[in-house]
């Protein structure tokens, strides 16, 4: 959660919000692209039909020059022929003169004698008798019929250049009508694009958005086993707590024990001491009010208050079997500090009737300790066969000279 925090990302909630809204906009847009899609297909068949109609136009404007072109070539064709049938009249009447006008002049030409040509009225050469006016009568029928012929191919002309007109007229509006419609047509086609295009950008941000929730979904389910570990953490502390405060019952109880224990051996050696504590935490000692440090500054007080603390352990382990404290002390010179006369006598006496006390076996409760201490004089008269003393000298430091236990 920290991670995502400091990431700045998105809530699961706002996530799933985003997610709603982009899908809304995903399905808005697909419904307007599919609206625009079906006019778009309207469209796009009035345009085909459109489009249709304008190869239609530009085949028949096709046909029709092609038509307009073989007029002409026809047309031309029977001018030549006209030329050819006038040109074959007029070498005829070059020859026969049977006009009877002057083929240059074209002025009538005087009567000649038959045998005379009727331009120079000189003799004609006898040839074989031919069929002049019947040449004549067929060539001018060919003139004729050349030109009607020519008249028919102009009429076809006329005729096809109207149709020429006509279909490039018919070819000029189904392009403009194309054209329109083609205008009209692409705004819509863009419009397609774009939702389409805008569609697809949607999916592709609603599918980013399915994987992001799918990685919060681990960040969801942390959530929840933080909560339950919340709840276990409070439970815990609950537990923690509890038992604390039973740990310092406890302590407080065995502390409070223990002094009691402390204060008897140390009124035992000190009958003067009328009050110990020992603070449950730090285990410090108060002596009549006065902290362990402050009792004296070495020696006497202080050592009758360490072997009182030692003794009182021993104690406490006896009345509280939970409490593993060792069956053995070693006390090194526990009468170091005290004088041999008057009440330091008395004291370091008591200290050590206390000591050699605890390793008697004649205790009420049937426990003893075992005890090692060295002392600079002899011990008062020993009071058990328990006790056993091993005397040293200057001259010999180890103790191989100690007599053997009996068993």
């Amino acid at each position: 959660m920290k991670a995502r925090q400091n990431a700045g990302l998105d809530s699961p909630e706002a996530v799933r919000g985003e997610q709603e809204r982009k899908r809304e906009e995903h399905a808005e847009t697909m419904a307007q692209a599919h609206t625009a899609n079906s006019e778009l297909n309207n469209l796009e068949a009035a345009q085909s039909a459109y489009d249709k109609d304008e190869q239609q136009a530009s085949a028949a404007y096709a046909r029709t020059v092609h038509q307009l072109t073989e007029a002409r070539q026809a047309s031309e064709q029977a001018a030549e022929g006209l030329g050819a049938a006038e040109g074959y009249l007029k070498g005829l009447l070059l020859r026969v003169h049977a006009d009877g006008h002057c083929p240059r002049c074209d002025l009538a030409l005087p009567q000649r004698e038959e045998g005379h040509c009727a331009v120079c009225d000189q003799i004609v050469a006898t040839t074989a008798k031919t069929d002049w006016p019947g040449l004549l009568s067929e060539a001018r029928e060919g003139v004729e019929a050349a030109k009607r012929a020519r008249a028919k191919c102009r009429l076809a002309v006329e005729e096809a250049e109207k149709r020429s007109h006509a279909a490039w007229a018919a070819l000029e509006e189904a392009k403009k009508h194309a054209a329109t419609h083609r205008e009209k047509t692409a705004p819509v086609r863009a419009l397609v694009r774009a939702l389409e295009k805008r569609a697809e950008a949607l999916s592709g941000e609603l599918i980013q958005l399915a994987k992001r929730l799918e990685e919060l979904a681990v960040i969801v389910r942390l959530e929840k086993d933080l909560l339950e570990c919340h709840r276990a953490m409070k439970a815990a502390e609950r537990e923690r707590d509890a038992a604390r405060a039973e740990r310092q019952e406890r302590r407080t109880d065995i502390t409070a024990q223990w002094a009691r224990h402390v204060l008897a051996r140390l009124k035992a050696i000190l009958p003067d001491t009328r009050e110990i504590s020992i603070d449950p935490h730090d285990y410090s000692i108060m002596v009549d009010g006065k902290a362990f440090d402050e009792i004296s500054v070495a020696g006497g007080p202080k050592t009758a208050l360490n072997v009182a603390v030692l003794l009182s352990l021993q104690d406490l382990a006896r009345t509280r079997p939970g409490i593993l404290i060792p069956s053995m002390m070693i006390i090194d010179a526990p009468l170091t500090g005290f004088s041999s006369e008057g009440l330091d006598h008395d004291t370091s006496r008591r200290m050590m009737d206390q000591i050699l006390g605890a390793a008697e076996s004649t205790s009420a409760d049937g426990l003893t300790s075992q005890v090692i201490t060295a002392v600079n004089y002899r011990l008062p008269s020993q009071r058990s066969s328990d006790l056993q003393e091993i005397a040293l000298s200057t001259t010999n430091r180890f103790i191989e000279h100690a007599p053997a236990r009996s068993s």
